[in-house]
């Protein structure tokens, strides 16, 4: 008699999401439906912290606009969570980040991504096709709203060879036009009321980020005159 194949397990999903209606709506599409389950359901990134690591979610759907700490914040302060769990225990725990919002800017999504988001979705996205974007991450794919991937990419072919939008900090540019504008790092330092090995920190990052090792790079690169 040949043994039947077990059961597929069910994708786990973890919920951050500070609308009360929005978080009940998803954590009962999840339960309801055969081959997901919802393992926590958090209000802020405080509860996601203290209850995402432990539940060891495939996915979670995360919201941009939280109480406190944003949800890229979030996203970020999880994957550094679940990564010392992971090392600590000593067993893979991966994780893949889905937001779930109503921003639709450029800004935004890259900012999500660099925090470490596969997959970007609006909450207008129809309860059926956040279920195949769940289970398209889950396998290895990057889900996005269409009109999402069609404002990237404008974005990106609006002004070849500048950094993508929401790269650097507000801060980090603000550093760079005044250094554009001949200050030196202390002149910087006192006109943002910052220390002068903070503006040596920003000008550190924001080389990183754009690849580059001079100032003139850094402007040239940035689309700063």
């Amino acid at each position: 008699m040949l043994t039947p194949f077990p059961a597929a397990l069910p994708i786990k999903v973890a919920i951050v999401e500070d609308e009360r209606g929005t978080r009940e709506m998803l954590a009962t599409l999840l339960r309801g439906t055969p081959g997901f389950c919802c393992v926590a359901a958090c209000e802020s990134t405080e509860q996601a912290l203290l209850e995402i690591p432990r539940a060891a979610p495939a996915v979670a759907l995360v919201d941009l606009k939280l109480p406190g700490k944003s949800g890229a914040e979030c996203i970020r302060a999880l994957r550094e969570k679940i990564l010392s769990r992971e090392q600590l225990l000593g067993k893979p725990q991966r994780t893949w980040f889905l937001v779930l919002t109503n921003f639709e800017d450029p800004e935004n999504v890259f900012r999500a991504i660099q925090a470490g988001a596969s997959g970007y979705l609006t909450k207008s996205t129809p309860p059926a096709l956040i279920l195949e974007a769940i289970r398209e991450l889950h396998e290895g794919g990057a889900p996005m709203t269409p009109n999402i991937a069609r404002r990237i990419l404008h974005s990106l072919h609006e002004a070849p060879g500048t950094p993508a939008p929401g790269l650097l900090t507000t801060r980090e540019r603000e550093v760079l036009l005044l250094a554009g504008k001949g200050s030196t790092y202390q002149k910087i330092a006192d006109n943002l009321g910052i220390a002068h090995g903070t503006v040596r920190k920003h000008f550190h990052n924001l080389y990183e980020k754009l690849h580059v090792h001079s100032l003139p790079e850094a402007l040239r690169r940035a689309g700063i005159q």
